[in-house]
């Protein structure tokens, strides 16, 4: 009996020391509170963000000024809408409690040292702020996360998608919109739209219009014989133009080569004098492969078309821009889309006049 009560003391005395151990070495779950931010470091001026997919895969991206950048592509804008929404989006994810705390748990939910989603290295002025480890997702825009230095794994609503590591997914796409009031005239062959801006200020102004209405938004000097501007159409492709985005950056070679017979070109006249040429040109459609060709075969399956490219005549690079835009610009573009049959008025006032005195001499009595 007392050999027992002595097994049974040395057993309690290990699970003491066992606890008491395990306290040492973690946290209490029980102190951690659901608001506690995943990162304790400041994210205030952060000018530095690398983003890797694997040991030997990542990205850099800088802020210089309000900008960021992309150095691997000689300092090309990339979208600081998206930038700030990674960084806001770091800023904004809780701790929560901990999924799991040991170090062989790391593999397992893929935020490990050598085997994550992602690893975020955030710097300021050269200097580490944190690093993050992403790693599978638990659910819709989640992922686990684990910070260096840190056994704790936890879920986060920030997913491994929104930290790219491909350049062209960093790309500023919006780098060629021009604001619409900005666009003074859009020349595209022999015609030049001209956007009117001025609208009646007083009576003598207005005496100069159709009953007092502003003038058309859009206008062509020297039009050809018996047409005229479709206004709307012509606010149509001012708008495309306006908010023209790129797809990605082209290759060089291969721009050259396809600009060589180009599609379509339009001159963008701005309100500060400058002006720009946009030079559109159809890609060469790559040979479809055996996949392709059985898709094609399918009913309703629309042909895959490669990207366009774009020179604009004030950008150092050339673009790709999505197939389907560019067939809506040349559409768009077209005089049989900008110019429509004139309404002649005259012989509808002739007709009126010789029905009125029709109608007179039918009223006369006769002689």
């Amino acid at each position: 009996m007392a050999k027992t009560v002595r097994i049974l003391a040395v057993l309690l005395g290990v699970q003491v020391l066992l606890a008491f151990g395990l306290n040492m070495s973690h946290k209490d779950i029980s102190d951690v509170s659901p608001d506690q931010p995943l990162l304790s470091a400041s994210l205030d001026d952060l000018d530095e963000m690398v983003i890797a997919d694997g040991p030997d895969s990542s990205l850099t991206i800088k802020r210089k000024g309000d900008q960021w950048q992309l150095p691997s592509l000689d300092g090309f804008p990339a979208s600081s809408d998206q930038a700030n929404q990674l960084v806001d989006a770091l800023v904004a994810a809780k701790q929560g409690i901990p999924v799991a705390t040991s170090p062989s748990a790391q593999s397992r939910f893929k935020v490990a040292k050598d085997d994550f989603k992602r690893r975020l290295v955030l710097r300021r002025d050269g200097q580490d702020v944190a690093t993050v480890y992403l790693g599978s997702s638990p659910g819709t825009d989640q992922s686990y996360a684990r910070l260096k230095g840190d056994s704790n794994i936890y879920r986060v609503k920030l997913a491994a998608y929104q930290a790219p590591v491909e350049s062209d997914s960093w790309l500023d796409k919006e780098i060629l919109t021009t604001p619409i009031d900005k666009i003074a005239a859009v020349e595209v062959g022999d015609l030049k739209l001209t956007q009117t801006t001025k609208k009646p200020a007083d009576k003598s102004d207005s005496e100069n219009t159709d009953k007092g209405k502003a003038p058309a938004p859009w206008h062509v000097d020297n039009l050809p014989a018996g047409k005229t501007l479709d206004t709307k159409a012509a606010a149509t492709l001012a708008g495309q133009l306006s908010g023209l985005r790129i797809q990605s950056l082209a290759d060089a070679d291969a721009a050259k080569q396809a600009l060589a017979d180009q599609t379509l070109t339009i001159q963008l006249d701005k309100s500060d004098g400058k002006t720009v040429t946009y030079t559109f040109a159809k890609a060469e459609s790559k040979p479809d492969s055996a996949d392709d060709a059985k898709a094609k075969s399918k009913p309703g399956k629309a042909p895959k078309h490669e990207p366009w490219f774009l020179s604009v005549s004030d950008q150092d690079r050339t673009f790709r821009i999505t197939a389907a835009l560019g067939q809506t610009l040349v559409k768009a573009a077209s005089p049989d889309t900008l110019l429509v049959a004139a309404k002649d008025d005259k012989p509808a006032a002739d007709t009126a006049t010789a029905s009125s005195t029709a109608k007179k001499a039918d009223d006369e009595p006769a002689e």
